[in-house]
């Protein structure tokens, strides 16, 4: 039998990074559904004060973060070079974290957007509890697909570019 190579460490960082991701995501998008803040705040007020602030904030940047961290992983899969493949997932990584915040921004807006490219969230308040975390679970979605657009574009350019650099630095050993 042959023995098992080791995993790059890009790949454990990046499903560690996915099972956070998942697990915030599904957390903040049902309370944030539910309202089950109320619960925090009955337990705990401060703590439920600072979840109520920024649970939406969560469930946004966790949808998106997730996007991007599922098209690095599918861009990877791509590339037959196993250097090439950590290198541009490696600096994938780094680039999506430091885009996370302006991509999560504009994913939920147009998330938001619905078939008629008006806002959809106008009768969310008069809803009952299962059509708030549908329509809650339906805004995560988007967003992470949104990220996911966003992720395989981050990835494709740092592969493009590292892809550059190697064929650079050939010619220059010939």
């Amino acid at each position: 039998m042959k023995p098992r190579r080791p995993r790059p460490a890009y790949r454990r960082w990046m499903r560690w990074l996915t099972v956070i991701a998942v697990s915030v995501g599904v957390i903040s998008t049902l309370s944030y559904g539910s309202g089950a803040h109320l619960v925090v705040r009955y337990l705990d007020p401060p703590f439920g004060r600072r979840w109520n602030e920024h649970e939406f904030a969560l469930m946004i940047f966790s949808a998106c973060a997730l996007g991007m961290l599922t098209a690095i992983r599918f861009g990877a899969r791509l590339l037959d070079d196993a250097v090439a493949r950590g290198r541009s997932a490696s600096i994938s990584i780094i680039v999506g974290a430091v885009l996370l915040v302006p991509l999560a921004r504009l994913s939920a807006a147009l998330a938001r957007l619905g078939w008629s490219g008006a806002e959809t969230f106008d009768t969310y308040a008069m809803d009952s509890i299962v059509d708030k975390v549908l329509i809650a679970g339906v805004y995560f979605l988007k967003i992470a697909c949104f990220g996911l657009i966003a992720g395989l574009a981050i990835f494709a350019a740092v592969a493009m570019a590292a892809s550059r650099g190697a064929a650079a630095q050939r010619q220059l050993e010939k």
